[in-house]
């Protein structure tokens, strides 16, 4: 009967062993598969993706869409700190954008910055990130992308002198009318006499601003 028993126990323990080797194996097969779609997605996606030390602000890794926006190869840009490439500008406020206001790392953020290229031009990208953690739990990297808005902010900057313009020539153009009123009711010798010739001034003015 102990002999038996013995037996059925060793059985058991095999069975479980057996079944415990299946699960763990179909686990490392899972992991290995997940760790090559997120390389693949990171490597060939379109866009600029990277990931950044959260300590240290160190580039961990980077995709050859980033190294294009940059201008570097990839040995020129990892190990380096993000403030290497960013406008000097901005270095702080990039760093704030990092924290919470209790100082902790925020879990996920949007932000707009200036980037220095390797040929030292500047080049304004719209960062979004997502804060990676370890497996206790602990703040690790950041994982980003950056996008090129270096076209939006023309449009923001050309918008922006247009409205300027307008509104310049817009207070212009009251004085001016301001100016036609007084010089006519000087002139007028009826209120007949005033609105003809105001009214021939404005079209004046008008065909002028035209």
């Amino acid at each position: 009967t102990a002999f038996y028993a013995a037996l059925r126990s060793g059985l058991i323990v095999r069975e479980r062993a057996s079944r415990l080797g299946t699960i763990l194996s179909s686990t490392e097969q899972e992991l290995v598969e997940t760790q090559r779609r997120e390389a693949t997605f990171f490597e060939n996606a379109g866009t600029a993706n990277c990931e950044t030390d959260w300590a240290t602000g160190k580039l961990l890794r980077v995709n050859d869409s980033l190294c294009k926006m940059f201008g570097y190869s990839r040995e020129e840009l990892v190990g380096r700190s993000f403030v290497d490439i960013t406008h000097p500008e901005d270095i702080a406020p990039s760093r704030n954008q990092l924290v919470d206001g209790n100082g902790g790392p925020k879990p996920s953020l949007q932000f707009e910055k200036r980037y220095i290229r390797k040929d030292g031009s500047t080049m304004w990208g719209l960062v979004n990130a997502r804060l990676y953690f370890d497996v206790a739990g602990k703040p690790k990297s950041y994982m980003t992308v950056i996008v090129n808005i270096d076209d939006r902010k023309r449009d923001e900057a050309t918008t922006a002198l247009l409205a300027r313009e307008l509104a310049h020539r817009v207070r212009n153009t009251v004085q001016l009318t301001s100016s036609l009123a007084r010089q006519t009711a000087a002139s007028a010798k009826t209120v007949r006499d005033y609105d003809t010739n105001f009214h021939r001034r404005l079209a004046a003015l008008s065909a002028a601003q035209d």
